[in-house]
């Protein structure tokens, strides 16, 4: 069925999704126009891969919500969306695009603009949430009142499902003012680049052995306690991949912290430890113990650097100076430092690792040569009125 929604936006027609014939009808609608508005919604709190549960797209006078749990065929709408032809935009994309390859990719396929990414590059904040972004450049304030809506809930109210289409239509609004912006300014390419590094598989495959550096409460670990975080997350990975659980079902952070910190040798000394459920984590017990025992043992030189952190003051004082020419040089070209460089890029490339992004692409063109000026010639900075120069 398709369900005409009333909408206070006259530009579209609102239809809902439910079954093939109406998901063939809005494709008509959507035929030969190349630019599609694209968002979902989802649930992650029961799985570990999240759980697709509405699909908004929107094009020129049409925008709809599309229902993949109604149990039709969605292939259509995966071939249209994989079309090379059609750019696809949204915003904040990276929990999105894995989700809309459908079952042929990993990842939706290019291209794709990421209005999050674009502001960024048009000096309008990064990362902006939507919300403010939309506000910025329409002048709407978008109701937030649904945001707590559960998506996987059926049936799902009509003003829930308005609530949801709303996002792609003002979308294309965004777009156009955005992708404008990036014209005048000759930064087509930067966002076209950023938007194949969005599609590229490699970005979603996350190595469990790497896992430790996203456990809340991992910079505060130390030599050894690191290395047995490390292998107890990348087990916890691991496991929640198998089963389809959250995370924090098989162990929550704190405990792996706290595991980490205490070393326990015993269940007891297991269980004491705060945020441990029996109920819930108890049937991990002997592995996180067997884990525990044989990552305490490993040699220092097994030992994981502190990820994204400083070692000592000359590291804490050579990562200043890049972040003083990284913000300058940001400044200068009015891009926000945070887009350009993340300070975990900074400290790889300070530690000898020329290949990261910031060498690369637009990145490497404005911050490259200055980078590298300090790094391998160790040119000095100074800062002045007029900024930040190289000597």
């Amino acid at each position: 069925m398709a369900a005409h929604l009333p909408d206070d936006r006259a530009d579209f027609d609102i239809l809902r999704v439910e079954d093939a014939a109406a998901l063939d009808r809005l494709l008509e609608r959507l035929a030969g126009q190349a630019v599609l508005t694209l968002d979902t919604e989802f649930a992650a709190d029961r799985s570990y891969v999240p759980r697709l549960c509405l699909i908004q797209v929107a094009g020129d006078g049409v925008a709809a919500c599309i229902d993949p749990l109604a149990g039709f065929d969605l292939a259509p709408l995966w071939d249209r969306l994989a079309d090379p032809a059609v750019l696809k935009v949204l915003h904040a994309g990276d929990n999105d695009l894995p989700l809309l390859g459908g079952p042929e990719h990993e990842v939706l396929p290019g291209p794709v603009f990421d209005t999050q990414i674009a502001a960024g590059l048009c000096g309008l904040g990064w990362p902006i949430g939507y919300g403010d972004l939309v506000r910025e450049l329409t002048g709407v304030k978008l109701d937030k009142s649904m945001q707590r809506t559960d998506w996987a809930a059926r049936p799902l109210p009509q003003d829930a499902v308005l609530y949801a289409v709303r996002d792609v239509t003002h979308l294309r609004a965004v777009y156009r003012q955005l992708a404008d912006r990036l014209a005048e300014r000759g930064r087509g390419g930067w966002i076209e680049e950023e938007g194949r590094a969005l599609v590229d598989p490699a970005r979603y495959r996350r190595d469990p052995q790497d896992a430790w550096l996203r456990v809340r409460g991992c910079e505060r670990l130390e030599g050894g306690s690191r290395a047995v975080l490390r292998e107890l997350a990348a087990w916890r990975e691991q496991t929640a991949r198998s089963t389809n659980r959250p995370r924090r079902w098989v162990v929550p952070d704190e405990v792996l912290v706290g595991a980490a910190q205490r070393l326990p040798q015993s269940e007891g000394e297991l269980r004491a430890i705060r945020g441990f459920e029996t109920r819930r984590h108890g049937t991990h017990v002997a592995p996180v113990l067997a884990i525990v025992k044989a990552a305490r043992r490993l040699p220092e030189a097994k030992w994981p650097a502190a990820g994204g952190k400083a070692r000592d003051s000359q590291e804490r004082s050579a990562m200043e100076v890049l972040q003083g020419l990284v913000h300058g040089i940001a400044a200068k070209h009015d891009i926000d430092p945070g887009l350009a460089a993340e300070n975990a890029e900074l400290l790889t490339a300070l530690r000898g690792d020329r290949s990261g992004r910031v060498f690369t692409g637009w990145r490497g063109e404005l911050f490259g040569a200055a980078l590298r000026d300090v790094l391998d010639r160790g040119r000095a900075l100074r800062v002045g009125r007029d900024g930040v120069r190289i000597e």
